[in-house]
């Protein structure tokens, strides 16, 4: 699991036009292609099936009623024929009489069939054997006048008549609207054989355009797919040697850690992993107050940023902006704990005193500055306090600055691990002087706290044979409460002053003065 997956900043999809909806995009797009021909090859394939079946109902509607209505043409010619022939030796009005009720029967079958020829091929084919047919029928005519009028017609001399010429021909007209008919059959299967193949081949065509397109779409994918996968690890990449992050569990312990952190830290990952991380504060009291902090704002579900300091195995320290907020499961249960950190090392050194570690001066101004205006918003008491070194100036004189320098450690540590809460803070501001900001504690709590750091100094007993008010290196603190109002940094620092001045006449004593609204009361 990599650490960056967890945390909804590095996920890409913040990003406006992500690899992921192009994704989906080229995804939606080639699925519509592939419907799209797939569709035309079912419509294509339907308006061919769709030929073919006309051709076969134009097979049954037109060539084969043409074959059928010569067919009957032919049979009721013969049957008018073959009256005519009877009707000959016995030319009785009565005879006559049924053989033209019988013949015009068929007369009127033939010529309705050749209406219905006339619907199959052109007029001008069918328009010569018709007008056969009508010649054939006028000879009838006359030959039925001449028995009416009592002739007798010998059946030799009928045939070789043009009665008989006429009908050969009919017969022959009719023959050839037969093979005529047989050729739009033959006609009508070789389309029908040719539409079918070129359904096959379009549909095959068609298919492959669809199997060649679904391959490139797959391919398309597949490539997207890598180049993101490849953009994604090289994040990862960086993420990993430039974030300082690291993913914690429920009870604080480290589930996985950056390169990045763990060289900030001065640590191998081996060793991190599983470790209880106290969000990487130090080891003082200050700290394990800030951890109880920090749990129980992102125990409650919500995030927690400050500012934190942290000593390395080498000794150095280090400072952070750190962020901790908390995982949540799809049912909103917190899961685990991600902690961003921001180098403030570089930072930090600029405006912490190179001998102390405490903060400096220029620090001092900014602090003091934000804590006022954040104890002004709350109406909450704060306290600035200054501390001189008594008669340092004759401790160096006497033991030398070397040892002058150590003395100064040994106090800043002393002071610094007195200040048990988050924003409590010690500045060296001068050779000796000190200068320390205290927030929401009123003037009584203040009294009680700056002179038990009193004799919490003067019980570390460093030597300082040259001072006039004890054998040891003994502390003066002026200390001003605002307790409401407002006051400048200014105007803050010169009330502390004025008690500094009050205590130094005494030496090695705490003198604190209240402040509200440019009047100040000595306690």
């Amino acid at each position: 699991m990599f650490i960056w997956d967890e945390m909804s900043i590095f996920k890409e999809g913040t990003e406006t036009s992500s690899p992921h909806s192009q994704n989906r995009r080229q995804v939606v797009i080639g699925f519509m292609a592939v419907v799209m021909i797939l569709l035309v090859v079912a419509i294509n394939y339907s308006y061919q099936i769709e030929r073919i079946i006309k051709g076969y109902d134009d097979l049954i509607v037109h060539p084969i009623t043409a074959y059928n209505s010569t067919n009957n043409i032919k049979l009721n010619i013969d049957i008018m024929q073959r009256i005519q022939f009877k009707m000959l030796p016995v030319a009785s009005q009565l005879v006559l009489a049924e053989s033209r009720a019988a013949s015009k029967l068929s007369e009127t079958i033939i010529i309705a069939e050749y209406e219905k020829i006339l619907k199959v091929f052109e007029p001008v084919i069918v328009e010569s054997s018709y007008q056969l047919f009508r010649d054939w029928l006028s000879s009838r005519r006359i030959i039925y006048e001449s028995l009416e009028a009592g002739e007798i017609i010998p059946i030799k001399a009928f045939k070789g008549s043009e009665n008989t010429l006429l009908f050969e021909n009919l017969f022959k007209s009719i023959a050839d609207l037969d093979a005529r008919t047989e050729q739009k059959v033959e006609d009508y299967q070789l389309n029908s054989a040719t539409i079918a193949s070129s359904i096959k081949i379009s549909t095959l065509v068609l298919m492959a355009l669809a199997i060649i397109f679904l391959l490139l779409l797959m391919y398309g994918v597949w490539h997207s797919l890598f180049q993101q996968d490849k953009q994604r690890h090289r994040r990862q990449a960086l993420i990993d040697e430039h974030i300082l992050i690291a993913i914690l569990d429920t009870k604080g312990r480290i589930d996985d850690v950056s390169s990045a952190l763990c060289q900030f830290l001065n640590c191998w990952r081996e060793e991190l992993i599983g470790s209880h991380s106290k969000f990487f504060l130090d080891t003082s009291e200050n700290s394990k107050l800030l951890e109880k902090n920090i749990l129980n704002t992102i125990t409650q579900g919500k995030e927690w940023s400050g500012e934190i300091s942290y000593t390395r195995h080498d000794g150095e320290k280090v400072w952070a902006d750190s962020s901790v907020f908390p995982n949540f499961d799809d049912d909103y249960k917190i899961i685990g704990y991600t902690n961003v950190l921001h180098d403030l090392t570089s930072k930090k050194q600029a405006s912490v005193d190179k001998l102390t570690g405490l903060l400096n001066r220029r620090s001092y101004d900014e602090i003091l500055r934000n804590q006022i205006s954040i104890a002004v918003r709350n109406q909450l008491p704060i306290c600035l306090a200054i501390l001189d070194i008594d008669y340092f100036k004759r401790f160096n004189d006497f033991y030398g600055y070397p040892e002058g320098d150590i003395a100064l450690k040994k106090l800043s540590l002393a002071i610094r691990e007195s200040m048990h809460r988050p924003n409590d803070y010690v500045f060296r501001i001068g050779g000796e002087e000190f200068a320390i900001i205290i927030s929401g504690l009123d003037l009584p709590k203040i009294k009680q706290f700056l002179n038990a750091l009193l004799e919490q100094l003067s019980a570390m007993k460093i030597p300082n044979k040259n001072s006039s008010v004890s054998q040891f290196l003994t502390v003066s603190i002026g200390a001003v409460v605002l307790e409401g109002g407002f006051a400048s940094e200014r105007e803050l620092y010169q009330a502390a002053d004025h008690a500094l001045y009050e205590a130094k006449t005494a030496r090695n004593t705490v003198k604190v003065n209240g402040y509200m609204n440019d009047s100040s009361k000595e306690t």
